[in-house]
């Protein structure tokens, strides 16, 4: 009772590894039956949705712990992971005919190079990327399908590049917690990336000024105390 199984069209099948999972595959394209989270009183979605819901549980499962987005800060997301990726029927999905804008703040002296990665399931479930030049000390607005998950580098690899400048100089993307649709933002918001000096010391070696690369989901889910396995401690905002 650790997977749950789905169907495609084309009759291949994707098996995506969960502690709460029960299998229970359906006839039809695109049928299956997912759980969405030890909160949810059984409730379960199919098809499509049943997809995005899968990979939104398999980008949350890098949230924390030492070697996770955010690190030990972030200890608390799995627990508090269901109000944070609320993917239960297809009303909770992008709208393929809305847009999301994202804003990539460059505070360095190079010009930089932002490697947006997103999910939108108008656009299948694999991860789309975009590469985005923002100059010297300016930030930049793109615009993407309105997306069920935003990252920097990858949504799944954590230390993937997010960042690189003119200079070759790069940045991981450990503090680039992804963000997600109904959670950090809806469709037609405007989401938050940035290159810019580690105020909130986050790697905790005491130095206030080296640049780090952050998202707008890492820095709102993060206080003085982080997440910490009891839930989310905020203390304000701490967008750069």
């Amino acid at each position: 009772m650790s997977q749950t199984t789905i169907t495609r069209c084309a009759g291949q099948l994707a098996t995506f590894g969960a502690l709460w999972m029960l299998p229970a595959l359906t006839g039809g394209c695109g049928a299956a039956s997912f759980m969405n989270g030890p909160g949810n009183s059984g409730q379960s979605t199919t098809g499509l949705t049943a997809e995005v819901a899968a990979k939104a549980y398999e980008v949350a499962q890098q949230v924390g712990g030492a070697s996770g987005f955010g690190g030990r800060m972030m200890n608390g997301y799995m627990s508090q992971m269901p109000a944070h990726m609320g993917f239960r029927d297809i009303s909770n999905l992008a709208d393929g005919h809305e847009r999301t804008m994202v804003e990539l703040r460059n505070d360095s002296g190079e010009p930089a190079t932002f490697g947006l990665v997103y999910l939108s399931n108008s656009m299948g479930m694999n991860e789309q990327t975009m590469p985005v030049t923002v100059p010297a000390g300016a930030k930049q607005t793109v615009e993407l399908p309105c997306a069920e998950i935003i990252g920097l580098g990858s949504l799944t690899s954590v230390g993937d590049t997010a960042v690189e400048l003119a200079d070759n100089t790069q940045f991981d993307n450990r503090m680039c917690v992804p963000g997600f649709l109904g959670s950090d933002y809806q469709c037609g918001d405007t989401y938050g990336c940035y290159l810019a000096p580690d105020v909130a010391d986050w790697d905790r070696d005491g130095d206030t000024q080296e640049l780090t690369v952050s998202t707008e989901a890492a820095q709102s889910r993060m206080g003085t105390g982080g997440m910490s396995g009891r839930g989310p401690m905020m203390t304000g905002s701490m967008r750069p």
